[in-house]
């Protein structure tokens, strides 16, 4: 019977080490929860301040003002006259040949699309800047336009590229298209015959005629 009040001893002195290992593991979850609160309001501080904050301007675009010459490169197979007045009158810029480059100044550039707005929108000649083209409200329509280096290069490209551009650019450009390939028959330049051929029937025109033509 002497040995019995030892065992409640060692079972009294074990349940006190458990529990004090329990407030030990409780006290550290209360301190990681009141750290992680801490870093949620901080994190939240920190993002109030940033809507606060004003929005500024992009500084890195340059601002375009009426005098800002504009790049304008011609995409019409011969000459090109386009005017701040329309039909030849106003200030006047002619293009030679394709491809010529002209710079224009902005406040020039946004009369003559305003008086003659379906050249811009359909690429007779085309606007090297993109800001301009945005000022000019003409983004949404240079979506579907060749652009000038693909233009200049159209031709040596397979005829299956040469095909969908032609059938996703807008009329005025589609007929360019043509003008190059007549100017190369003309010149007796060599171009791929599957383009002769799936163009020719797109536009309705017999090239391969014309060379036989050409040869006679």
């Amino acid at each position: 019977m002497a040995g019995r009040p030892k065992k409640t001893e060692t079972t009294e002195k074990a349940t006190t080490s458990k529990k004090t290992t329990t407030t030990t593991v409780d006290n550290d979850i209360q301190e990681q929860l009141k750290l992680l609160q801490e870093q949620l309001a901080k994190l939240q501080a920190e993002n109030e301040a940033l809507k606060a904050e004003p929005i500024l301007a992009n500084t890195d675009e340059e601002e375009i003002t009426s005098d800002t010459d504009i790049t304008v490169v011609s995409q019409v197979v011969g000459t090109l006259t386009i005017s701040t007045e329309g039909n030849g009158i106003g200030t006047v810029y002619n293009f030679e040949h394709f491809g010529e480059a002209q710079d224009i100044p902005f406040g020039d550039l946004r009369d003559i699309v305003k008086n003659k707005p379906n050249f811009a929108k359909e690429g007779v000649y085309y606007i090297c800047n993109p800001q301009a083209v945005k000022k000019l409200r003409l983004d949404h329509q240079y979506e579907n336009l060749i652009d000038k280096n693909t233009f200049a290069n159209i031709l040596d490209m397979d005829s299956k590229t040469v095909v969908a551009l032609y059938q996703s650019a807008p009329k005025l450009q589609q007929e360019q298209i043509v003008g190059l390939i007549e100017e190369k028959i003309e010149k007796k330049q060599d171009i791929d015959g599957n383009i002769l051929i799936q163009i020719g029937r797109l536009c309705g025109k017999d090239f391969l005629a014309m060379i036989n033509d050409d040869n006679e």
